[in-house]
């Protein structure tokens, strides 16, 4: 198996599993960030948002590691998707003056950025 699919694999059991997470515990996960809700509808909408984008990626990601042409799809939406949630957290954190607990979702964002782009590189 290649690098790619493995990392594929990987990245998509990562997504899912916070896609589950932000479905049964999603106060635990958001409050630590800052994010408090006023009732059962906001809830409702972390739940939406931040379950259900991770489980499409992770969807699309298990889907990716199908046919090695999907293998370059897979690695470019992590390198997309997670790169632009990790400069606009860091933008965010600059503009805030704040960092707070977003330090270690900007780290594990860049990291595995770089690792797709990393393999994306290394197939052309």
């Amino acid at each position: 198996m290649s690098r790619e699919k493995i990392f594929l694999y990987i990245a998509a059991g990562f997504y899912l599993l916070f896609a589950i997470l932000y479905m049964v515990f999603p106060l635990a996960l958001t409050e630590p960030m800052g994010v408090t809700v006023a009732d059962g509808t906001g809830v409702i909408d972390i739940r939406a948002v931040y379950g259900g984008f991770q489980l499409g990626l992770a969807i699309f990601l298990f889907w990716s590691t199908g046919e090695e042409e999907r293998n370059y799809a897979g690695l470019l939406i992590i390198v997309l998707t997670t790169g632009g949630v990790a400069l606009v957290r860091l933008v965010s954190m600059i503009i805030a003056g704040q960092i707070g607990n977003h330090w270690i979702g900007l780290l594990l964002e860049v990291v595995v950025t770089l690792i797709a782009g990393a393999l994306l590189l290394r197939r052309e």
